[in-house]
């Protein structure tokens, strides 16, 4: 008898992160951010050291406070809303990143200091963990890594941006209106990430309905 030939499986279409708008969108803020955070690398110790009169040492000591706070509660934090879709805790921690950075005109002291330090670790806690999962889950298998590799591109970018946009301003307009300009963008940050998050939830939402209509006999 004749064989009978299986036809082939069709191959599924790898999702481009190129023709994913709501991705980036989401990558666009997730680059903002990432520009208000990078501040903490270049005008952070100058502001620290020159304007606040404050010692090598003592900006050791509040590094040293932000990571202490990042292995004691990080981990604690992310098991705790572990049932809270990640991309709603980007916006609130992208806001509390940059509200404490807005707050330090506010205050000279160091336990000031200190506490603005708690307020923008508690937003990098929320913000940054999850960014990769919810990428991750926002690909399919054959595109994950190119929608990785734009992410990891966003960073750098963010890195290279972030001196050439905060030094100016630190020199020519002051600390303050750099730090109250950071205030402005976390506010846009949380109103742009609730937007985006949701136009992510929707069409992940359509693209798992499509995928589990075309397993069905």
């Amino acid at each position: 008898s004749v064989p009978r030939l299986e036809p082939e499986a069709t191959p599924a279409i790898s999702r481009s992160p190129w023709r994913d708008g709501a991705f980036l969108a989401f990558l666009g803020l997730m680059t903002l951010l990432m520009i208000a955070l990078f501040q903490l690398n270049g005008t952070y110790p100058l502001y620290v050291h020159n304007d606040l009169g404050r010692s090598e040492a003592m900006l050791g000591v509040l590094f040293g406070a932000n990571t202490l706070l990042i292995v004691l509660f990080e981990m604690v934090l992310v098991h705790k809303l572990r049932g809270v879709s990640p991309a709603r805790l980007v916006g609130p921690g992208a806001f509390l990143l940059c509200a404490g950075l807005a707050l330090m005109p506010l205050g000279a002291s160091f336990a000031w200091l200190l506490f603005t330090v708690v307020v923008w670790t508690a937003g990098e806690m929320l913000a940054m963990p999850l960014v990769e999962s919810i990428v991750a889950d926002r690909a399919d298998e054959k595109s994950r890594g190119r929608y990785m590799g734009l992410l990891t591109m966003s960073f750098g970018l963010a890195l290279v941006i972030a001196p050439v946009v905060g030094m100016p301003v630190y020199e020519h307009r002051g600390a303050n209106t750099l730090w109250l300009g950071c205030g402005v963008v976390g506010v846009l940050l949380w109103i742009g990430f609730a937007i985006v998050g949701a136009r992510l939830s929707r069409s992940q939402a359509r693209v798992d309905s499509n995928a589990d209509a075309s397993t069905r006999p």
